[in-house]
């Protein structure tokens, strides 16, 4: 057999336990160059102040958040206070997220289903979330809409415009 210059043959258990772990380093070299190069996009974060429609009896206190990662985005809304004029307010509310401006057509990101009432406590607040299985796009632009259920009637009771923090 031939041998190699450390006085080791070819073939010999001690030269394939060198060769190994030689080929283990050299992958270890070659995937942390190939890690340095893939860019992993950061997360992407808005926020919004719930403001009532202009002429709104009903008087709400929040905000909302979103929270983009790589492959979902979590939009969140909590509210501290809503009061009606006359009194009558469901104990849970609805909420979603489309696109658009508050004060503009817009289109539901989620079947509005989807997302988990929020359901008011006895001070009148409280918060919900919703996990959305992709990533939006951070030049979007997005809008959380909070409803009231009156039995007979649907309205907007607020919405916060979401506004990309970089």
């Amino acid at each position: 057999m031939d041998s190699d210059t450390s006085g080791k043959r070819l073939g010999e258990p001690g030269l394939s336990r060198i060769a190994n772990f030689t080929w283990a380093i050299l992958a270890v070299v070659v995937l942390s160059g190939c890690l340095d190069s893939v860019q992993v996009e950061p997360a992407i974060l808005w926020e919004g102040v719930l403001v009532p429609p202009d002429g709104s009896p009903v008087l709400v206190e929040g905000t909302a958040a979103m929270v983009a990662n790589l492959a979902d985005t979590q939009v969140g809304i909590g509210v501290r206070s809503v009061v009606a004029e006359d009194g009558a307010l469901e104990p849970t509310l609805n909420w979603w997220l489309r696109s658009g401006r508050c004060d503009g057509p817009g289109a539901p990101i989620a079947e509005p289903d989807l997302f988990p009432p929020l359901t008011l406590d006895e001070g009148q607040g409280g918060s919900a979330e919703f996990v959305l299985q992709s990533r939006l796009s951070g030049r979007g632009t997005y809008a959380v809409e909070l409803w009231s259920q009156i039995p007979g009637r649907s309205e907007v009771l607020a919405c916060a415009d979401m506004v990309r923090i970089d």
